[in-house]
């Protein structure tokens, strides 16, 4: 289970600079045993941090960033921050480990839709496994885009996934699958 209060801190972390009105903000989050399903949509302008600010206060950088260009309409931005690990009674270690996928407009450079993946992972030199998944979803878009996919769940020492979003005026997917594994000694592949 993850800390009260870190999820929303950590979430923030995830997150660009976007704008976003009640008709086009909303945030679904499911976990991976559908402990909890929540829903927001608000009548304000929401204005989320810029990632690299939030990541800086909290000392966070990304391990891992990737920019794909499926068109010349939208792009797919990837960032994967590792938590740091903590020792538990067992002598074995836990780590949390984030992914956040962002479908980012080339136009107007703002988030249409934002996916966090969020695993826990347990290790000790002998072995590995994943046990706990988290998804988080928001679509600043709704207007113009119906999220598809927001698939994510534990399997041995991998964390397996996808995500996936369509514009509605031209049916055209975008998307990805995911797959997180970590090493005995609590390095994740990518």
């Amino acid at each position: 289970m993850w800390k009260k209060g870190i999820l929303p801190a950590l979430f923030f972390a995830c997150i660009s600079t976007a704008s976003a009105s009640a008709a086009q903000n909303s945030i679904q989050s499911v976990s991976a045993n559908h402990l909890h399903t929540f829903f927001v949509q608000d009548n304000e302008k929401v204005k989320l941090p810029d990632v690299s600010e939030s990541a800086a206060g909290k000392g966070q950088k990304p391990v891992y960033t990737r920019i794909d260009s499926p068109d010349d309409q939208y792009r797919i931005e990837v960032e994967d921050y590792k938590g740091i690990p903590e020792s538990r009674q067992s002598g074995t270690k836990s780590m949390e480990y984030d992914r956040c996928i962002r479908l980012v407009s080339n136009t107007d450079e703002t988030v249409a839709v934002e996916w966090l993946f969020r695993a826990m992972f347990v290790y000790d030199g002998k072995t590995s496994r994943c046990t706990d998944t988290e998804v988080i979803v928001r679509n600043f878009s709704l207007r113009d885009f119906i999220v598809t996919e927001h698939e994510f769940e534990a399997i041995g020492d991998s964390a397996v996934g996808s995500c996936g979003a369509v514009l509605k005026a031209k049916g055209r997917k975008y998307g990805e699958k995911i797959q997180l594994d970590v090493t005995l000694s609590g390095e994740v592949k990518q």
